[in-house]
């Protein structure tokens, strides 16, 4: 079982422990690509690496793409997440490699073939609109059968002020919709902010 030193890391995910779904996720399903767009300090990266780390009998890599520091709203310093992964002794692991690539997730998805990634965790200021932009670009990337994360999807997190103020896409209107239901099984884990937990089947 991991056991990670979280002090100091912000994230809406730490409320309510969705870590341990993170770390459970990527451990029953030994993803050998794993890729993350927006991953700020690094709580839902650190425990999903604690999972790869644990999964000894699969080489795996682990490629966490953000702006960091040229983000406009929340963020932090690539150093910051270094350094997180660096005191939990996550940076150098024998069997997986991670990688930091300070990248627009908008444009990343060229640099990955088809049918490649086993684990896609999404998590950039989402909205429904931002989702379906997202996808657009990184669905052909991910395996068939391969499992696709996203921070949101309850009523809750739809709700929230900066949601409203700026007139956002709802993304349960996003999950609900006939092009994501055509291509993957979904559920919403509930507790706030919420995470949407989905299989690609075509």
């Amino acid at each position: 079982m991991y056991d990670l030193i979280l002090s100091g890391i912000r994230s809406s995910y730490a409320e309510n422990h969705l870590g341990d779904f993170f770390y459970s996720t990527a451990l029953a399903h030994k993803p050998k690509l794993t890729v993350e767009l927006g991953s700020f300090m690094g709580y839902s990266s650190l425990h999903i690496a604690a999972a790869l780390r644990d999964n000894k009998d699969t080489e795996s890599e682990f490629h966490l793409i953000d702006l960091w520091d040229k983000y406009p709203y929340r963020h932090c310093s690539m150093e910051t997440i270094v350094q997180n992964f660096k005191k939990n002794e996550l940076l150098s692991l024998p069997h997986c490699k991670c990688s930091f690539i300070n990248e627009d997730v908008f444009e990343a998805d060229s640099n990955y073939l088809s049918s490649t990634i086993d684990l896609l965790h999404i998590d950039i200021s989402n909205d429904g609109q931002s989702l379906q932009h997202c996808l657009n670009r990184w669905h052909e990337k991910l395996n068939t059968g391969g499992i696709l994360l996203f921070e949101g999807g309850s009523e809750e997190r739809d709700r929230i002020d900066w949601m409203i103020e700026y007139e956002k896409k709802s993304i349960r209107s996003f999950a609900e919709s006939a092009w994501f239901r055509d291509h993957y099984e979904a559920v919403t884990i509930q507790p706030f902010p919420s995470l949407t937990f989905a299989r690609k089947i075509k």
